[in-house]
C-alpha cells in the first residue's frame, strides 16, 4: 500500500501536539515535528477523504502534500 506525506500546519502547539486531526481515518500514521507542524503518511485510498477533513478543521491553518 502506498502513501502520501502531508505536511500539516496547525493554528497553535497544543493541536500540533496531540497530532489527531486525522485520527479518524484508518491507516494514518502522524506524529508531531515541532512547533506547529505535524507530519501525516496518508495511504493514498484515504486522500480524498484527509483533504477534506483538513479543508473543514479550524484547527488547520494549512497542508502541501510532499
Amino acid at each position: 500500500m502506498s502513501a502520501t506525506k502531508i505536511r500539516i500546519t496547525m493554528e497553535n502547539n497544543s493541536d500540533a501536539r496531540r497530532a489527531d486531526v486525522l485520527a479518524s481515518l484508518r491507516g494514518v500514521e502522524a506524529r508531531h515535528n515541532g512547533g506547529k507542524v505535524v507530519i501525516a503518511m496518508v495511504p493514498d485510498a484515504q486522500l480524498d477523504a484527509a483533504k477534506a477533513i483538513l479543508d473543514e478543521s479550524h484547527a488547520v491553518k494549512a497542508y502541501e502534500w510532499e
